[in-house]
């Protein structure tokens, strides 16, 4: 499993922390010093003692997800700054990224501002063995929003972000993942496409898209549509665009018509999410990419989600032969999550202000 975190610089004198960020959830929270069995990870804890401008709030706070993690917290507030994995901050003049409004500066010329958080005190599974201290939830706009704290602040001139994370090739013995995440806007310097834009659907806590479609494309360009039930791809929530899960999933009752699609595209392999297959790493490129269609702001959005985003090997180790297993599972009840595979390659832009 993979995730993608970035550091907060917290109080005064700042110490880094590590969050992942998770478009599927509104709250903000790290470990605090003084949380029992909540595991080693990527920095120390939080320690409130330490710093000048920290302030209890009223109350707790608290999350479960559906993998079945949970952690609890105190509520809390303090001046953070958002910062690069180098120790430095960027600003841009215009939300496109297509100009900087000064040069990098280093973190105690980083513009802080006071966010809204949980001192974890408590947390269970995946929290207490993830890399990330904890995780930076970019739903909403409410009380609990660090991006709305940003945006309220003058840290950024738009409530806006994007995320695009860098594909890694399974056949690569590595497991590192990096990529960008911009706050206020998105940088535009590192796109080879003219951005698309899909219209948000912010449905509960979640961001979605309207599906239009979704088609399997072999390596020759052949489309075979996955013909799912009736507005099959809208039920519930839709489709979610969801920065913090792992995989992708699909509706269930989707299914039978997915392993038929692929059967016209890539014949060799009938489709099953929960068994690995057998190929040689120098056939990937003949795996299908994933072709969604979204309703778009001005026609339909088209983004193609290629093999080396969502298939992955099974003993990283291996050379020539190996073990493979897809990362698209087919078992919603309605609707779907687009997680880490969508956003491998692509710079997914979040748009609140204009939805």
């Amino acid at each position: 499993l993979w995730t993608h975190y970035v550091h907060l610089y917290v109080g005064t004198p700042p110490q880094k922390t590590s969050v992942i960020v998770d478009t599927g959830s509104s709250k903000t929270a790290f470990v605090c010093a003084g949380c029992e069995a909540c595991g080693a990870h990527e920095s120390p804890p939080f320690d409130a003692s330490k710093s000048e401008t920290y302030e209890a709030r009223a109350g707790t706070m608290s999350a479960s997800y559906s993998e079945g993690s949970e952690w609890r917290a105190q509520r809390a507030r303090d001046v953070a700054a958002v910062v690069d994995a180098d120790g430095t901050a960027v600003a841009y003049a215009t939300k496109d990224g297509a100009s900087k409004l000064h040069d990098a500066a280093l973190v105690p010329d980083a513009r802080p501002v006071q966010i809204p958080f949980g001192c974890i005190t408590h947390q269970t599974n995946m929290f207490v063995d993830q890399t990330a201290n904890g995780i930076w939830g970019l739903h909403g706009d409410g009380a609990d929003s660090v991006l709305q704290a940003l945006f309220e602040g003058g840290a950024v001139g738009e409530l806006a972000f994007s995320l695009c994370y860098e594909p890694v090739d399974p056949r690569s013995k590595s497991s590192l993942r990096s990529g960008f995440f911009v706050v206020g806007g998105v940088d535009a310097t590192h796109h080879i496409h003219t951005m698309q834009f899909a219209e948000l659907k912010v449905t509960g806590a979640f961001y979605a898209v309207e599906t239009l479609s979704v088609s399997l494309v072999g390596a020759q360009g052949d489309e075979s549509m996955v013909e799912a039930p009736a507005g099959e791809w809208n039920r519930g929530n839709g489709l979610v665009v969801d920065s913090g899960t792992t995989d992708m999933y699909l509706p269930r009752r989707a299914g039978e018509a997915w392993v038929r699609a692929w059967a016209k595209v890539y014949p060799r392999w009938t489709y099953d999410a929960d068994k690995t297959f057998t190929m040689h790493e120098n056939e990937l490129n003949a795996l299908p990419s994933i072709r969604f269609r979204f309703r778009g702001v001005d026609g339909e959005v088209e983004v193609d989600v290629r093999p080396e985003s969502f298939v992955e090997k099974e003993d990283r180790g291996c050379s020539g032969t190996c073990s493979y297993f897809a990362r698209v599972y087919l078992e919603e009840a309605s609707g779907g999550v687009l997680g880490g595979p969508f956003f491998s390659g692509h710079d997914v832009f979040f748009d609140l202000g204009r939805g």
